[in-house]
């Protein structure tokens, strides 16, 4: 099929959600490694950013060269684009030195980001009235992802603002926004032509800069909120 044709503003806003996923990855980074003292602190920064300007760039170039469109390949390729990143964050999630980079974090910082989700479903909304998106994609059908994005930044305060600790309460959000997120997941890879259970099928995602939705986006998310349960659960 040729490849859809995505409008100037949702492209617009998912690369700016994209830059700023982008920058939050680097930040965290120079905020961790110089809160350790990291003796390699410069090069690891550097290896990070290069791996990210890869990564990225393969997507984009197997995506606009049509790799990930052959809707008829099973497992579906696009699944490629999500496998790769989860595997690492699960590496570092369950790395037992990686505890100590994420005790410099705030806690509040990794809760707080997630408010970012608010434009992804925007994005998608925007896409679905365009039609390039299946309405159960969104949050008119059965991505309530937004959720996650609205309560984010008062479950953050709520949990450690003020001065104030709530482990628990913190814990209970992240398994809930696990939850949202692994929905919206679960429903995009059933809605791909290949399996066919939603209609009408999800197509966009194989093709730029969509792919870098479950290629970077939808796991950083994930990421976060792993790494916020790893760190909650170290506290005393």
């Amino acid at each position: 099929m040729n490849p859809p044709q995505f409008s100037a503003l949702p492209t617009i806003l998912f690369l700016v959600i994209t830059l700023f996923v982008f920058v939050a990855n680097v930040q965290g980074l120079v905020v961790g490694l110089r809160g350790i003292r990291h003796p390699n602190y410069t090069s690891m920064l550097y290896l990070a950013i290069l791996g990210m300007f890869f990564w990225l760039g393969g997507l984009f170039l197997l995506s606009t060269n049509g790799f990930f469109a052959h809707f008829d390949s099973l497992p579906p390729r696009i699944t490629l684009a999500l496998v790769v990143p989860l595997s690492v964050i699960l590496f570092l999630t369950f790395k037992r030195s990686f505890g100590e980079f994420l005790d410099v974090l705030h806690p509040i910082f990794l809760i707080y980001l997630q408010a970012f989700r608010i434009l992804v479903e925007v994005v998608l909304w925007l896409h679905y009235r365009d039609g390039n998106c299946p309405q159960q994609m969104t949050f008119e059908g059965w991505n309530f992802d937004i959720v996650a994005g609205i309560t984010a930044p008062i479950a953050g305060w709520l949990a450690f603002g003020g001065g104030r600790e709530n482990r628990k309460l913190a814990i209970v959000w992240n398994f809930i926004g696990i939850g949202l997120l692994l929905n919206i997941i679960g429903t995009a890879i059933l809605s791909l032509p290949q399996f066919g259970v939603f209609s009408p099928p999800n197509y966009m995602i194989a093709y730029w800069p969509m792919v870098w939705l479950p290629g970077f986006v939808a796991p950083f998310a994930l990421m976060l909120h792993l790494f916020s349960l790893r760190q909650l659960f170290r506290m005393p």
